[in-house]
């Protein structure tokens, strides 16, 4: 089969999004199958694509000067001619519903190719900036009604959809997943990590970002009595204001600002760490509760997106905080002793989520439009 995958927005930039994408090509392609990323080229000082080395095809467009009008998306549609008539693609799947979906609804079905679309929340949520805009709302919902399929990644991206489509629109869940045997992989310790060896540890990992909750993280960690060890595992915007929190409030013995992390590293966290705190405030999905649980750790996190199902249906999983809750947060790090899960049960429910299993229903899916 031939596979296009039309994503706003891809490695290197790291994000949920951006792990979901690649992965799905990465297996893909590992299945036999040709694909085709098209995606915007990253903003200046969001590192250097390394498209070459992926196997698969990488086409980028420009950013569009306008996602109000069509003309200022053209650099998409130009993309897309390009990407068809070198691969002539069985299927478009859409990541976002604006400006992707909406592009690729119209660029496909000129052409008589199906169109998947699949969400991922910040497009079609009520805090969207695409909801101030009557005219790109319309097109949103034009766009899900129009698709050959429409995907959901959550409960709460089913009621969103439905919101948008009504009733008559049927949506397929089809969650996000985790490449559990590479997480797996026996991490070994670096001595040029900004680590102790050795020491236990919980572990935040994701973008240093105010919707993320890290803001609230360390101010509940100011409120602990008990000296435990955090390492904040990212980047973003909020990175300098956080590291002077740290300092101001005696953090900075407790508190180890790693950075972004990858590879080795990353496995070497998630393999060693006591727990992992997720403090969002907001969160469609939450990759990296997945990631935490392919290791057999449980999380402590708010109760926000798929993480608060999960946690609501699967005690054995962690413990559930109320969103913004500085006290609540403090209190559950306090009491939580990750002796009382069973690592190996977290590890059988990651399993289920596995990217082979999830992207076996994905081409499941895509036959089934194609046909």
């Amino acid at each position: 089969m031939n596979i296009c995958l039309l994503t706003p927005t891809f490695p290197p930039k790291i994000g949920g999004l951006e792990v979901v994408v690649s992965s799905l090509a990465k297996h893909f392609y590992q299945s036999g199958h040709n694909v085709v990323v098209v995606t915007q080229w990253p903003r200046t000082g969001k590192g250097h694509p390394e498209d070459k080395n992926l196997g698969y095809q990488v086409i980028r467009y420009s950013r569009p000067w306008s996602f109000s009008f069509s003309m200022g998306m053209a650099s998409i549609t130009g993309a897309l001619k390009r990407a068809h008539s070198k691969f002539k693609f069985d299927l478009i799947h859409a990541h976002m519903a604006y400006p992707t979906g909406a592009m690729a609804v119209k660029f496909g079905h000129a052409r008589n190719i199906p169109v998947v679309i699949t969400s991922h929340g910040s497009d079609i949520r009520t805090t969207s900036r695409y909801r101030q805009r009557q005219i790109i709302w319309n097109r949103i919902r034009e766009c899900i009604l129009k698709a050959d399929a429409v995907t959901s990644i959550s409960g709460e991206m089913d009621d969103l959809i439905r919101e948008i489509a009504g009733a008559e629109r049927e949506i397929i869940r089809i969650p996000n997943g985790v490449d559990v045997s590479d997480i797996r992989k026996p991490a070994s310790y670096e001595p040029s990590w900004p680590i102790p060896e050795n020491e236990k540890f919980i572990l935040y990992l994701g973008g240093l970002t105010h919707k993320k909750g890290v803001d609230v993280l360390l101010s509940a960690m100011a409120k602990i009595k008990r000296k435990d060890n955090l390492i904040i595992a990212g980047d973003g915007a909020m990175g300098e204001e956080l590291r002077n929190f740290a300092a101001k409030n005696g953090l900075d013995k407790q508190v180890i600002f790693a950075g972004r992390v990858e590879g080795n590293f990353k496995r070497y966290l998630l393999q060693n760490c006591r727990y992992m705190v997720i403090p969002s405030l907001t969160e469609s999905f939450g990759l990296v509760a997945l990631e935490a649980f392919s290791c057999g750790k449980p999380i402590l996190a708010s109760n926000v997106g798929e993480i608060r199902v999960m946690l609501s249906e699967h005690s054995y999983l962690g413990k559930m905080v109320q969103a913004g809750d500085t006290q609540g947060l403090a209190e559950a790090m306090g009491d939580m002793d990750e002796s009382r899960y069973s690592a190996e049960t977290i590890k059988s429910f990651a399993n289920t989520y596995d990217w082979k299993r999830i992207c076996s229903q994905y081409l499941q899916l895509y036959h089934q439009v194609i046909l």
